[in-house]
């Protein structure tokens, strides 16, 4: 992933598109966008893909962006507040623990392993938030406590541990 400043080559922000004042962004803090962008003017069939965190004032007309990144690997996605890259060793098999977020909830999925899981959520300072035991194979975390943002969701067996960040909204 590549953060920090690189040079725009083109760079538009269709906020027109949505009635001059993007009035579905107006007033929201902190929010992930996606873009892709064409690194070459030649190859037309080849994009990066990255998002930023931003917030929009109340008219819709200033934009504050907090932070950003895009994948350096052309035609590869990135998840929203994703910032390292993703090797083939790092993704999860089908067959391994399964951990993903969505809005306000953390689903682990252990595929049939049903070992007893001691899993810990915690927020980037490293403060433990949340501490639940479960041998479920679906397990579900309500999460609505917890302010939106990035988690590092611990899980360890005895078998083995795993770490992964998520996003809860």
């Amino acid at each position: 992933m590549r953060q920090g400043l690189f040079p725009v080559r083109y760079c538009r922000l269709n906020w027109d598109y949505y009635g001059g004042t993007c009035h579905r962004w107006a007033g929201l803090k902190k929010h992930f966008v996606g873009f892709r962008y064409r690194p070459s003017f030649i190859q037309f069939d080849d994009y990066n893909y990255g998002w930023i965190r931003m917030s929009v004032n109340h008219s819709g007309l200033k934009v504050i962006i907090h932070d950003w990144a895009f994948n350096t690997v052309l035609n590869q996605p990135i998840s929203a507040g994703q910032t390292m890259k993703v090797t083939t060793q790092e993704i999860q098999p089908s067959n391994d623990l399964q951990i993903y977020s969505y809005g306000k909830q953390i689903f682990i999925n252990q595929n049939s392993q049903n070992l007893l899981l001691e899993i810990s959520i915690y927020n980037l300072l490293g403060e433990e938030v949340k501490h639940y035991q479960s041998s479920d194979e679906n397990v579900t975390l309500q999460c609505n406590e917890f302010p939106s943002g990035i988690y590092i969701v611990k899980t360890r067996s005895t078998e083995k541990s795993n770490n992964k960040e998520v996003v809860i909204q």
